[in-house]
C-alpha cells in the first residue's frame, strides 16, 4: 500500500476514534447526499483518487463512522497492489 494512503487511513481512523471519545456533537448523516454505507462500499474502488474522496467523506462522519473502522483497519493490512 502506498505510504500516503496508509497515512490518510490512519488519520481517518484517529479522527473517528477521537471524536467518539470526546463526545463531540453529532455530525451530518450524509456526505454529498450519500450515507456512510455508500462510502464504505466505495472503499473497494481501484481508483486512488476515488478512495481519497471516500476517506475524506468517511472522516466527516466522525464518531458515526465507527462501522467503517473494520474496513479501514483491514485496508492497512492489505498488501495488494490496489492499495
Amino acid at each position: 500500500m502506498h505510504l500516503h494512503i496508509r497515512i490518510f487511513i490512519a488519520i481517518t481512523l484517529a479522527v473517528s476514534l477521537c471524536s467518539s471519545l470526546s463526545g463531540a456533537e453529532k455530525k451530518p448523516s450524509k456526505f454529498q447526499r450519500k450515507p456512510l454505507e455508500f462510502w464504505i462500499k466505495q472503499l473497494d474502488s481501484y481508483d486512488a483518487k476515488e478512495r481519497e474522496l471516500v476517506m475524506e467523506a468517511i472522516s466527516t462522519f466522525e464518531a458515526d463512522a465507527a462501522p467503517a473502522l473494520p474496513v479501514l483497519i483491514e485496508m492497512l493490512d492489505d498488501q495488494s497492489p490496489k492499495y
